[in-house]
């Protein structure tokens, strides 16, 4: 039996105790052997190729730690010596092809593991193995990650193996003034890619290692790669990561993809993905955790060094979170201190952003018509603005509401690629798929807020399908502090504006209601993707008589809150309307003060 395989059916068995992610991954594999022959599975498991694979990475020599010195026996470096669960990722990328073709199935590989399991070796061997040992005439093989200086740290583990093997060294050129590694033979190089890498046009790529994933803020990256595989046979995009913070960007969206591919929710026969992780069940200060979630236990990862970095993180939650999530692969939910995400996540369940932007859209148009109050955080002109539209339910038979929350957010053109790499979120593809509305220049151009709830233009123009037009807005909260001329436009053309302060008297109260809506289940948000960004961003700050707020200082140390704000003040405006819990502050109608 393959080493591959044997690893899958150990796994099963229960011999080797993983996450259920990974679990699901060896189950896959037996599965799929078991398909092979019926007329509707076109692949077939090829062990010879597998084992070939294997054996190229194992005469690789170590260049890093205790193993990368000369065998005294041999006079040669230390060679690689793939573990269980590397022999399986190699045996799968490299022994399952088509029946039909005998090219390779897997296109895509990701591959999710904690620090210190080897990634960047495993990477290294990959790369190389496509430059030189694929029968790729001209292949183009990359390293490549967020910054081109990133992206050298592979192709740097590749170059030492180079330098470090004769029979890689008679085979294989290293320039490293032009940071290329050649192989004459067959025309084929490899070099690292970064975003900040001049050009992007006319690549011709065969096969792609993404680095550190979770640190890329868009999927640019990406995109550049699986563009570029178009006129190749078999390319690969080999993706490596370790669990990201905050469930946003490209990294959570390949997560998940993996995540349905192995659960068999959804179908890609041309996706491997391996996942190793601790289960939310699991208690992360016991050792059987660590192991279960660390493939290269006592390999490359040290138990003493796991346990010290649990004994020093146990008194400290924030370091704590930073250590489950490095070492245990358990991805972070959300920075800020207030929300919980599961309860958030509860309200609408997260989806992908295709299915986040039919479902904005849907009830965009479901409740036209609607009675509803706005909140407008106008924050800084270089900063984003957000409008938050509360539409209120009907009670149920305890009196209660839920409220449902339609967003719309603006931001300056020439400042959102600077904003994905800053936040690590996916502006640019927010305002492509249209959750964002980019106005001209590098600070926010107010008339455009104005034509979107009033439909008056700079020239007086009034166009159609204003939010005025389309809703029965009642109360547009503001805070007066940022309003600047935009106020008195908004005024002038009608629209019922109530100043909404920021202080202790005006936010504690629905900054309360916003979290019982979240934590009881009743605030439909409708799984927008920005808006649960910014709730897991948001941290409050309490005074002696326990009233909350948001905290904008500290909540900024972690990512935007303004929509997040925006809901609240138009919740609150809401519920005073409405009829609902007696509140602090006042419920004057009309051009409020509070």
């Amino acid at each position: 039996m393959d080493r591959g395989t044997a690893y899958a059916l150990e796994v099963v068995r229960g011999g080797i105790p993983v996450g259920k992610l990974n679990l699901l991954a060896c189950v896959r594999h037996l599965e799929d052997l078991e398909r092979i022959g019926d007329p509707s599975f076109s692949y077939t498991y090829d062990a010879q190729k597998g084992r070939a694979a294997v054996r190229f990475f194992e005469l690789l020599p170590h260049t890093k730690g205790r193993w990368a010195r000369k065998d005294p026996a041999t006079g040669r470096r230390y060679r690689l010596k793939l573990e269980p669960w590397q022999a399986f990722i190699v045996m799968s990328l490299f022994g399952w092809v088509d029946v039909a073709t005998g090219l390779r199935r897997f296109v895509v590989a990701y591959i999710e593991i904690p620090r210190k399991n080897g990634k960047t070796t495993l990477a290294a061997g990959v790369v190389l193995k496509m430059v030189a040992f694929d029968d790729e005439p001209g292949a183009r093989v990359y390293c490549t990650a967020t910054i081109k200086d990133q992206a050298k740290l592979c192709w740097g583990e590749a170059r030492d193996m180079v330098n470090a093997e004769p029979a890689l060294r008679k085979r294989l050129e290293v320039q490293d003034y032009t940071s290329t590694i050649s192989h004459a033979a067959s025309g084929s190089t490899l070099q690292p890619l970064g975003k900040d890498t001049k050009h992007h046009d006319g690549l011709n790529i065969s096969a792609a290692v993404l680095d550190e994933l979770h640190q890329h803020p868009t999927s640019a990256m990406v995109d550049v790669v699986a563009t570029a595989f178009g006129s190749r046979e078999q390319p690969i995009r080999f993706e490596i990561t370790t669990a990201g913070d905050g469930q946003e960007g490209v990294c959570w969206a390949h997560h998940e993809y993996t995540r349905k591919v192995v659960e068999r929710l959804h179908t890609d026969e041309t996706w491997f993905g391996f996942i190793a992780h601790m289960d939310e069940k699991d208690d992360p200060m016991k050792e059987a955790t660590w192991r279960k979630a660390n493939p290269n236990w006592g390999v490359s990862v040290s138990p003493a060094y796991i346990r010290r970095q649990f004994t020093e993180a146990e008194g400290m939650p924030g370091f704590l979170k930073a250590v489950k999530r490095l070492h245990l692969n358990l991805w972070s939910k959300g920075a800020g201190n207030w929300l919980d995400m599961d309860r958030w996540d509860r309200c609408a369940p997260p989806s992908d952003l295709c299915q986040a932007v039919r479902r904005l859209k849907t009830w965009r148009k479901r409740l036209r018509g609607e009675l509803c109050y706005a909140g407008l955080d106008l924050a800084a002109t270089s900063d984003l603005v957000a409008l938050v539209l509360a539409f209120p339910g009907e009670r149920d038979a305890d009196g209660k509401r839920d409220f449902t929350l339609l967003p719309w957010f603006f931001c300056p053109e020439e400042t959102i690629e600077l904003r994905s790499r800053r936040d690590k979120v996916p502006y640019d593809l927010w305002r492509e798929e249209g959750l964002i509305i980019a106005t001209e220049g590098d600070v926010t151009d107010y008339a455009s807020i104005r034509e979107l709830i009033t439909g008056y233009t700079r020239s007086g123009e009034e166009l159609p399908d204003s939010l005025a037009d389309l809703y029965d807005i009642q109360e547009i909260a503001f805070d007066p502090w940022n309003a600047s001329y935009l106020v008195s436009e908004l005024q002038e053309d009608g629209a019922p504006m109530v100043e909404h302060r920021q202080g202790w008297r005006s936010m504690a109260a629905p900054t309360r209601e916003f979290g019982i809506l979240v934590k009881t289940g009743r605030l439909k948000h409708l799984a927008h993707p920005i808006m649960r960004w910014m709730a897991s961003n948001i941290v409050v700050k309490t005074d002696p008589a326990g009233n909350m707020k948001p905290d904008r200082d500290e909540s900024a140390k972690h990512g935007k809150i303004d929509g997040i704000v925006a809901g609240i003040m138009s919740v609150g405006r809401a519920i005073i309307a409405m009829g609902g819990d007696r509140s602090p502050y006042s419920e004057t109608r009309g051009l409020t003060v509070l």
